[in-house]
């Protein structure tokens, strides 16, 4: 094994491409560059790179006249092609001393005189002004004057004040057990209620008591829904004819509701009430009737049931709605009616 060789080659102006594969080549023949025969996939593992780019390299070192074959391998995978390594083709440079005390560099040449490496003027030369210049003047590092010194400022440490919901001042006409689950339920929310927000939801919640909504149904009414704020009641579209009766007992509860108040109803107010009572109950005892299979088979109940089932055709019914049921049942026992009639 050859450094002395080696070290030639990487002092040499070989293309830096060519310069490990030469290197690793001359590091196994002898100093001489005689002996050296390794497989291409040695070589190739040596170096971290492919077979195939062992062998364009190879080939242009051969080209250059750097590598010469001395005998050639008989073929086949184990046999190997030995080479000699002619030291007298290495391109040449200009030494490491001269660079380093700046002398002035000239090109690179090879064997047929072609410049290999840039002069003045180029990027990496040594007086370009691009370039790194290997004579700047050390820069002497001076401490800063202790009257320049900035210190960073010490962060303060802030404490959180401590949520004060559950514990604020509550009015008597709030239920104390129902307002710490709403507290809680915003908790959970991760929309914890600061004084000022509680303050504000007890003024929400006695203007919804004064309109006439019981504060614990709101609270209710925003726990089940997970809703973060509180807001009139809602009645549900089946209930809203007994919604006026609703409010009035939930008005007579909180205090709200005044009868005194209240204007008395005019003979016209008082027919219509009664008309609408009517009808509700003639309504009811029709679906009761449907539902238990007992309504009576009539042009009057016919025309009815007909109406319903249309109404019923233009919404989106849940899939477990029994009226469909209900309509298909009164219709069979209805045609046999029809038909005989």
């Amino acid at each position: 094994m050859s450094g002395l060789l080696a070290g030639k080659v990487w002092q040499s102006a070989l293309a830096p491409h060519l310069k490990p594969l030469a290197a690793a080549l001359a590091d196994i023949g002898n100093d001489d560059g005689t002996s050296i025969y390794p497989s291409v996939s040695y070589v190739a593992w040596l170096l971290g790179r492919s077979e195939r780019s062992v062998q364009y390299g190879l080939d242009e070192l051969r080209n250059l006249g750097v590598l010469v074959i001395e005998k050639n391998g008989r073929g086949g995978r184990h046999s190997t092609t030995e080479y000699r390594m002619a030291e007298e083709k290495f391109p040449t440079r200009q030494p490491w001393r001269e660079v380093r005390k700046g002398a002035t560099v000239s090109p690179f040449t090879a064997e047929n005189g072609a410049t290999i490496a840039p002069i003045r003027g180029q990027k990496g030369a040594i007086h370009d002004t691009k370039g790194c210049n290997l004579r700047h003047e050390r820069v002497k590092l001076v401490a800063p004057e202790p009257s320049l010194t900035v210190s960073e400022p010490k962060k303060e440490t802030t404490t959180t004040a401590p949520k004060p919901g559950a514990t604020a001042e509550l009015p008597d006409w709030l239920p104390l057990e129902t307002w710490n689950a709403f507290l809680e339920m915003r908790k959970k929310l991760r929309k914890e209620m600061g004084t000022t927000a509680v303050k504000l939801a007890i003024k929400k919640l006695e203007d919804l008591r004064a309109a006439g909504n019981d504060p614990k149904l709101v609270l209710e009414q925003s726990i089940l829904n997970s809703w973060q704020g509180l807001f009139e009641l809602r009645v549900p579209f089946e209930t809203r004819g007994a919604a006026a009766d609703v409010r009035r007992r939930s008005e007579s509860q909180v205090g709200a509701y005044d009868p005194s108040k209240q204007k008395a109803a005019t003979q016209e107010e008082i027919a219509e009430l009664d008309r609408q009572l009517a009808e509700h109950e003639r309504e009811e005892k029709l679906w009761k009737g449907l539902e238990n299979g007992t309504l009576t088979v009539s042009d009057e109940t016919v025309a009815w049931v007909n109406q319903k089932a249309e109404q019923i055709r233009k919404v989106k019914l849940a899939p477990l709605d029994p009226r469909p049921r209900w309509f298909k049942a009164f219709f069979e026992r209805a045609m046999p009616v029809q038909v005989s009639a």
